[in-house]
């Protein structure tokens, strides 16, 4: 399957170039060509078993295609650890530590990715505002109901503040108030709040790749 794509190489985020993968004799994704350019949200939809999360892991690296290539924003492939870095990942399977407060956790892959000091503390205080869980910071993630590590472990994607963001059903179980929120409030931004991530809603229900506030669907 080919998606066209009308950008060029140097605003590409995210490059699929017929890449195929399959499980023995289970072919879970066939000749997918993609390009997805920086400010844009693209969904993909399909049933289970179509090969979404399939193409998500492909995409981090997580997986390596039988054929074809993966891309990062003109960098290379995900199997880099430099091309890696760009990523933010919040992964079906939750990723979290149930022994650590939710504060903990997000300082912790925070750390990961080179953060510390003020910009870290800054960092973790805007993820915890961003999915609503700043009166929760300081409870352990055992102590958090399902819906609420589900909004953890998307702030854990964001709190690097990365080029691109790649999900996978980032809000199964969280409440609607939640996968309705686009932003803080203006009184609690950081002082350079980053711009990417202000209508995460439209990944609700499907994997997606996102750089910014823009949507575009395609069906698997």
């Amino acid at each position: 399957m080919t998606v066209p794509a009308t950008q060029s190489h140097r605003d590409t985020m995210l490059r699929l170039s017929d890449v195929r993968k399959s499980y023995g004799k289970t072919v879970a994704v066939d000749g997918l060509s993609l390009q997805i350019a920086a400010g844009e949200v693209f969904g993909l939809l399909g049933p289970n078993g179509a090969g979404k999360s399939t193409t998500v892991a492909l995409a981090v690296g997580l997986l390596e295609a039988d054929r074809g290539t993966v891309e990062i924003a003109g960098a290379g492939g995900p199997a880099d650890p430099a091309v890696r870095a760009k990523l933010g990942v919040a992964p079906q399977a939750l990723a979290l530590y149930e022994d650590l407060s939710g504060a903990e956790n997000l300082r912790f892959f925070g750390t990961l990715q080179g953060m510390a000091g003020s910009a870290l503390a800054e960092r973790v205080r805007w993820a915890l505002e961003f999915v609503g869980l700043t009166a929760r910071a300081r409870d352990r993630v055992s102590a958090y109901s399902g819906g609420m590590k589900r909004r953890l472990n998307l702030a854990v994607a964001v709190v690097h503040d990365p080029p691109l963001l790649l999900l996978d059903e980032p809000t199964v179980g969280a409440a609607r108030s939640c996968s309705t929120r686009t932003e803080p409030s203006a009184a609690s931004k950081p002082r350079t709040p980053p711009r990417r991530w202000r209508s995460w809603r439209a990944a609700a229900a499907c994997p997606a790749f996102a750089s910014s506030n823009r949507i575009s669907r395609r069906c698997s």
